[in-house]
């Protein structure tokens, strides 16, 4: 079931990309949409995105774009809470779980997503 949702959403993120790019739906999915990561030159080059470039430059597209000359940009940040220096100072909110599971019991395949039911981890 997690596979057929996994594989929905991808269908769907490659149809936007193929849509928006104008790429062929069938190169995409033989190429480069395969879930790799890439780093910004490679994405330039592969097509996926249109500049390089800072979060100044963007504002100054988007203002470009929107034919405006001013605009307010509101950025939203996490407020602070003492939990969040505990985890930055390294405390953990919450006991670490080790879970050992030999290949012998269960064979996964790397690139696939499982669910491991809780009977597994008592």
């Amino acid at each position: 079931m997690l596979q057929d949702l996994v594989m929905e959403v991808y269908d769907k993120f490659v149809g936007i990309v193929a849509k928006e790019r104008d790429m062929p739906v069938d190169k995409l999915k033989d190429g480069l949409a395969d879930g790799r990561i890439m780093s910004g030159k490679q994405a330039k080059e592969a097509g996926f995105i249109d500049d390089l470039g800072y979060f100044e430059d963007a504002i100054d597209i988007a203002k470009d774009l929107a034919k405006i000359q001013k605009a307010r940009v509101v950025t939203y940040v996490q407020p602070f809470s003492w939990r969040m220096l505990g985890r930055i100072l390294g405390k953990a909110d919450a006991p670490k779980v080790q879970i050992e599971i030999s290949p012998a019991q269960l064979k996964l395949q790397s690139g696939k997503l499982y669910f491991l039911p809780p009977y597994l981890f008592q």
